[in-house]
């Protein structure tokens, strides 16, 4: 939590496969805010937005670069 106040992390995200109560704990304690959903070791369903590993790149790169602004 202190590396993320000290080095003034504007956002956190949470991974499609991971339980996110950590990362919503880390961005409560410290003002990060939470900046999306990244799929990074698996698909997304069909109709979701990472069905394939361009749509997931594309995703990921979306998300972050919106999170960030």
């Amino acid at each position: 939590m202190n590396q993320v106040r000290d080095d003034h992390v504007r956002a956190v995200f949470i991974e499609n496969i991971t339980d996110n109560r950590m990362v919503e704990q880390i961005s409560q304690e410290t003002g990060a805010k939470i900046g999306g959903k990244l799929y990074s070791d698996a698909l997304s369903g069909p109709n979701e937005p990472a069905s394939s590993y361009i749509k997931l790149m594309e995703h990921n790169t979306a998300t972050i670069s919106n999170a960030l602004k």
